[in-house]
């Protein structure tokens, strides 16, 4: 452990300190631990972004699905497509696009945090 001098006071402190225990100075070694803190929440915050997402999306979809097999007419051999959307389907399509934007938010904000690091 080198000793090094305060960028405020001059004094000699440790070059581990993360501040200067004489004048309070953020030394160089704690602002670099406050950036890897920093980033670390920020990887956290960007992880549950694209888990939420990826849940709401995949709710959205279960939802959807099963409304499609309730519209399948076994006599005909296919899908019953009704010609307007209903309400419901367009909140499940609502949804299924706000899970995809959160997801895609937090991958490029994990792909930003690391670009940094």
């Amino acid at each position: 452990m080198a000793m090094i001098k305060c960028r405020e006071c001059g004094k000699e402190i440790s070059s581990r300190a993360e501040c200067c225990p004489n004048c309070g100075a953020k030394t160089r070694f704690g602002e670099e631990e406050s950036e890897k803190k920093q980033l670390s929440v920020a990887m956290i915050v960007y992880s549950i972004l694209c888990v939420v997402g990826a849940i709401v999306f995949a709710y959205a979809a279960i939802t959807m699905s099963g409304d499609i097999s309730d519209y399948y007419d076994s006599w005909i051999g296919g899908y019953n497509y009704k010609s307007p959307l209903t309400e419901h389907e367009i909140g499940i399509i609502m949804q299924m696009v706000i899970g995809l934007a959160i997801e895609v938010a937090g991958i490029l904000g994990i792909f930003r945090s690391r670009k940094e690091m």
